[in-house]
């Protein structure tokens, strides 16, 4: 385990990491791969905050309808989404209320995706 944390190859026990390690670092080639991981990162950073951001604007959305005493199928209407996602926003959100914090409710949102999936 403490060869992910070394900086210098030489300080590696595994040589077979040194050896990766080191050719990632010291060539022109592992530079360039490098740079090419660096740059998918930054992309799908970019794309997943993107996406993020998208959400928490439905959810502000949503919960500003739900104020407003609007039913889900008009919200749906409205915001032009499907009625199960309103109503998947709607039931995590009713936890929240009356003060419907958006950073909470799409934790939970992710919360509940993960449980989901982990019992699939």
């Amino acid at each position: 385990m403490q060869d992910f944390w070394c900086k210098d190859p030489k300080d590696m026990h595994y040589p077979e990491l040194a050896a990766e390690n080191r050719r990632l670092k010291e060539t022109e080639e592992g530079a360039k791969q490098m740079e090419s991981v660096v740059d998918r990162i930054f992309v799908e950073g970019r794309k997943e905050g993107r996406e993020e951001g998208g959400i928490l604007k439905l959810i502000e959305s949503v919960c500003k309808k739900i104020i407003k005493g609007k039913s889900t199928a008009l919200i749906a209407d409205e915001l032009e989404e499907e009625e199960s996602t309103i109503q998947g926003i709607m039931s995590v959100a009713a936890a929240y209320a009356p003060d419907y914090d958006v950073e909470k409710i799409y934790k939970a949102m992710n919360q509940e995706t993960r449980k989901l999936t982990a019992t699939k």
